[in-house]
């Protein structure tokens, strides 16, 4: 949900440059046999003036386009030609479709000429890429962090799983001696004894008596947050 309320912002706005592109249409002319054009859309006298001014040339139509590399010589187009031009100097991205006019007796008269200023729709491809590029990195660290949490949790299991196993061991070898010392204790009290002896033994009796309290309740409360 967090990673939505991210992206959804960036597409729409993807989205709407796209549709601002798709609505603005597409530049066209048409060239003669002699290469000289003789028709001209508006859209693509905006594209002309536009590239003009980028470009800082006084320069006809023809010459601008040829200088750019944006108009064929009707020679050396002989079907549909569809290509993407970086112009660098100007900073822009056009697409052109340029097809030959053929006339009824089979002759090349012309072409017909479409270009479309793309300029925006790279940058936002551009810009899409590196989001989902970002996204993947994203993707893959918190991958990353999930094996290490992993990892972790299984080393503190491990370190639990041991801790259990060194109370239980400590609880046998602390509490077995200590029960023995004490039985051994009741035991020699019940012998016969002089008064001094048994006050030597009662003393014993209750000390390995409190002794034995303190392990079992350290025993005990360690194993709590088990």
């Amino acid at each position: 949900h967090l990673i939505r309320v991210d992206i959804e912002p960036r597409l729409a706005a993807h989205l709407s440059a796209g549709q601002s592109i798709l609505d603005a249409g597409a530049g066209a002319l048409v060239t003669d046999v002699d290469d000289q054009i003789v028709h001209i859309n508006p859209i693509m006298q905006r594209l002309l003036d536009s590239i003009r001014q980028a470009a800082r040339l006084d320069a006809s139509d023809s010459e601008l386009l040829n200088s750019l590399g944006l108009l064929r010589p009707l020679a050396e187009v002989s079907d549909v030609q569809v290509r993407k031009i970086r112009c660098d100097s100007i900073g822009r991205v056009i697409n052109l479709s340029i097809s030959p006019i053929i006339s009824s007796n089979g002759d090349k008269t012309g072409l017909s000429c479409v270009y479309q200023d793309i300029t925006l729709l790279e940058s936002i491809e551009s810009s899409m890429e590196e989001f989902f590029r970002e996204l993947e990195a994203s993707h893959d660290l918190l991958k990353q962090r999930e094996v290490e949490l992993f990892k972790a949790l299984t080393v503190a299991e491990g370190a639990s799983q041991a801790r259990s196993e060194f109370l239980a061991n400590m609880s046998h070898e602390l509490r077995t001696p200590m029960n023995g010392i004490v039985g051994l204790a009741e035991l020699l009290s019940r012998t016969k004894l002089s008064s001094r002896q048994r006050d030597y033994v009662d003393k014993f009796k209750s000390s390995s008596r409190s002794l034995s309290t303190i392990i079992n309740d350290v025993l005990d409360f360690s194993r709590m947050d088990e």
